[in-house]
């Protein structure tokens, strides 16, 4: 009974994170599996500074059932069952549109591929540049013709799990099998008695015909009488075996019926323990998701031209600069790197040159009159 208990707690005790995926992969390095619900974080020391990726956050719910039975019966055998079933609904609570998922996902990779060491800081920061232009794009181009996305998605599940199943029948079916079992024991005692008594009673009538007959073999003339005893004797012996045969059927007939009642009780008593042990567990799902969300059907003439001018505007400003960015980010770590009158120096003062001039243009768009532009080093 220790035992049982002690397990049933354990299986309980470890419900809370039976619904939840961890598992170690053998790869060349370590890496562990997860379901959707959980989120890794990576920390890593990258060119003498820590960085830190954390996955996007699943955006769904989940609720978790359980069902636990368990039944324990000491008998001559001491029996134990355990059943259970799992249940667990999730709803997504996240919207997801090309260009969430855009960010997400690709802004995550790009951490990843620093921390891993597969691209440098400074592509590092010209991709982070390069999405959030692809992701401004993207939102714009979805206000004007409609964002896709996936409808909210609903799990339903139930589970139910039972131990022991019937065990009220198969109970009364023991019960009686058992008082028959009775009846036909009695009914054989006393027939066995019987049988007993007649078989004592035709062995006394066989020995006394035995008698009288020694007894007038003796005589050399045995008178009427004499002969008539042993006719008589003899009569009574015959009446006794007949009446001995009569019983030895009844008994033997009363016999097969005690052994069917000890094999009722037999297959009574193995139903019910099967009964008892029997364990059901079951767990049943369903899935709804709506409609799909789809562009609009009707695109007019003005906003595939406004569609067409963001796409340009996207790529002409995605490249922009990018060589002089990196020049200028790797100059700012390394200025040991671009000594006086080097190569190097000429090709980062050619870029300063450049975003200057970008700067006073931007300016003078602007209205702002800049009297002094500082150079970086």
């Amino acid at each position: 009974m220790k035992a049982f208990v002690l397990c049933a707690c354990v299986v309980l005790a470890g419900c809370a994170n039976i619904d939840s995926i961890y598992r170690t992969i053998d790869v060349n390095g370590k890496a562990v599996s997860i379901d959707a619900k959980q989120r890794a974080v990576f920390s890593a020391d990258a060119t003498k500074k820590a960085v830190i990726c954390a996955e996007p956050s699943p955006d769904a719910l989940s609720a978790y059932g359980a069902s636990l039975s368990g039944t324990f019966a000491k008998s001559s055998t001491e029996q134990a069952q355990l059943a259970a079933a799992l249940a667990e609904q999730s709803a997504s609570i996240g919207l997801r549109t090309q260009s969430i998922q855009l960010m997400r996902d690709a802004m995550y990779r790009a951490c990843e591929g620093y921390l891993s060491g597969g691209i440098s800081e400074g592509e590092f920061y010209s991709l982070q540049r390069r999405f959030q232009n692809l992701t401004l794009g993207l939102l714009a181009i979805e206000q004007l013709t409609g964002a896709v996305k996936a409808e909210q998605v609903a799990l339903s599940t139930s589970a139910g799990a039972a131990t022991g199943d019937n065990t009220e029948v198969e109970t009364a079916a023991l019960s009686k099998a058992r008082t028959d079992q009775s009846a036909a024991q009695g009914a054989y005692d006393a027939a066995s008695l019987q049988l007993g008594k007649d078989a004592t009673a035709l062995a006394t009538a066989k020995k006394n015909v035995a008698d009288l007959k020694k007894a007038l073999a003796a005589k050399p003339n045995p008178t009427q009488d004499e002969k008539d005893a042993v006719t008589a004797a003899e009569e009574q012996a015959t009446a006794a075996q007949n009446k001995y045969d009569d019983q030895k059927l009844d008994t033997d007939s009363k016999k097969r019926t005690l052994d069917s009642a000890n094999d009722s009780v037999k297959v009574a008593q193995e139903n019910l323990t099967a009964a008892r042990l029997r364990v059901r567990a079951t767990a049943s799902g369903s899935a709804s998701l709506g409609q799909t969300g789809a562009a609009r059907a009707a695109i007019t003439d003005k906003v595939a031209a406004a569609v067409q001018n963001i796409v340009g505007k996207v790529f002409e400003e995605s490249g922009r600069g990018e060589g002089c960015n990196g020049i200028i980010d790797d100059f700012r770590a390394h200025k040991e790197n671009y000594p006086a009158g080097s190569p190097a120096e000429n090709v980062l003062n050619t870029c300063l040159l450049a975003k200057q001039a970008e700067a006073v243009t931007q300016a003078q768009k602007a209205g702002v009159q800049l009297q002094n532009i500082m150079p970086l080093k």
